[in-house]
């Protein structure tokens, strides 16, 4: 496992270890009204355009601005605490998602939160306590036989300095 690198420009799969201060109630876009529990939140998410997985974190790191994504509309209420992701031209976000939302301290999902374009119930799980890089390296294998890239190192981590709007996780 390595750790404290920010991601590269290649394509890739990135998960955002959040943290909800408190219990909020937010519009999420067309999935409207969504209540967030106070507590530890995993969103994950692919970018294989322009400017890879560096591009795509540091935008959800500039925080609110131009609503695009539904992770865009969460950014006055959570901190991004770190950044674990994956260089790989293989969408992994699907398995991630549904891999940690079979793990013994996810507490539920979000729904259709992320995965307006997929079939996964949610892109957005919800934790009793905060998750380490170490469950994605512990996914189990899917029905299709694929697992979580552990050849090419899925356990990178990068701690952010500075959350959503210049705000300081606590971690």
């Amino acid at each position: 496992m390595r750790g404290g690198s920010e991601p590269g420009s290649a394509p890739g799969t990135y998960a955002l270890l959040l943290r909800c201060p408190k219990t909020v109630t937010l519009r999420i876009g067309a999935l409207g009204e969504r209540e967030l529990g106070s507590g530890w939140y995993v969103y994950v998410g692919s970018a294989l355009g322009p400017g890879g997985v560096r591009a795509r974190v540091r935008r959800h790191l500039r925080g609110p601005g131009n609503r695009h994504w539904h992770l865009d509309y969460l950014s006055p209420a959570v901190q991004v605490v770190e950044v674990w992701y994956v260089h790989h031209e293989r969408r992994w976000e699907h398995l991630w998602a549904r891999g940690l939302e079979e793990t013994e301290v996810c507490t539920g999902v979000v729904s259709g939160f992320g995965a307006s374009d997929c079939d996964c119930g949610s892109h957005l799980l919800r934790f009793r306590e905060r998750p380490d890089v170490v469950s994605l390296t512990t996914i189990p294998e899917t029905e299709s036989g694929w697992t979580s890239p552990r050849g090419i190192d899925p356990a990178i981590w990068w701690p952010v300095r500075s959350g959503f709007a210049g705000t300081s996780p606590d971690s």
